[in-house]
């Protein structure tokens, strides 16, 4: 199986038909468990599969539906798809009529534009810099392409 990215195809069209000299700063998730693998609660394996998630009625214990988005409860159940920047950045190329963008992890889009100052704990550890490490940036424009 491979879940294809139209809606974000879609918006980057419209997006570029409507604002061509835009500059563009997307975040999202790069990964949830590596490409293609089989999922760690057994469910099969597939290309940009989402992550299919509930919360107990009572709350504090979640349920992982296995990818299976059909599966979990009707308008309760989070479905969240990684991003595949790879994609992204030819879908962005195809939308814009050959502009190009940059992937940047997180900790080197926050060296160049956070406070880390501002950020940084009193033992010298920053969240910005060490967390979300399975998350990117894509820009365009000056900063990105």
């Amino acid at each position: 199986d491979v879940f294809v990215p139209t809606g974000c195809h879609l918006l980057l069209t419209r997006l570029c038909d409507a604002f061509p000299e835009h500059q563009l700063t997307l975040a999202d998730f790069r990964y949830w468990s590596p490409e293609g693998a089989p999922r760690p609660s057994g469910g099969p394996p597939a290309v940009n599969a989402p992550v299919v998630q509930s919360q107990s009625e009572t709350g504090g214990e979640t349920r992982d539906w296995n990818g299976d988005y059909l599966a979990g409860p009707f308008g309760e159940a989070d479905v969240m798809f990684a991003t595949s920047f790879e994609a992204l950045g030819k879908l962005y190329a195809h939308a814009s009529g050959g502009r190009s963008g940059s992937t940047v992890s997180t900790a080197d889009f926050m060296q160049r534009h956070a406070r880390l100052e501002a950020t940084t704990t009193a033992s010298g550890y920053n969240p910005l810099l060490k967390d979300f490490v399975n998350q990117a940036f894509f820009v365009t424009g000056e900063d990105g392409g």
